[in-house]
C-alpha cells in the first residue's frame, strides 16, 4: 500500500494530477472526528517534515502530522484509507 507521504507527494508533483480533485480527512481529537479538507487549502503542507498547516477561527495555525490523515478522495471517490481504528 502506498503510504500518505508518497500519495501526497506524487498528487503535488504528478503533472496529470490535479490537487484541486483532492480532498483529505483527518482525525481531529478535540472534535473526535473527521474532518474533510480540500487538498488545495491547506497551508504549508511539509511532506518533508510529514505534516500540514491549518488555521482555525482566530487565525491560530495548527501542525497537523501526516499520521491523522486517515482518508483521500479523488472527486469524491475514496482513493486512499489509512487501516486501523479511527472514530468517524
Amino acid at each position: 500500500m502506498q503510504t500518505i507521504r508518497e500519495l501526497l507527494n506524487k498528487i503535488r508533483w504528478d503533472k496529470k494530477e490535479n490537487p484541486k480533485e483532492y480532498t483529505i480527512g483527518y482525525l481531529d481529537r478535540v472534535k473526535n472526528r473527521i474532518i474533510k479538507l480540500p487538498l488545495d487549502e491547506l497551508e504549508e503542507l511539509k511532506t518533508a517534515d510529514f505534516s500540514f498547516t491549518i488555521y482555525d477561527e482566530q487565525g491560530h495555525s495548527h501542525q497537523i502530522p501526516f499520521h491523522r490523515i486517515k482518508r483521500v478522495w479523488k472527486k469524491n471517490v475514496l482513493v486512499w484509507e489509512r487501516k486501523g481504528l479511527f472514530l468517524e
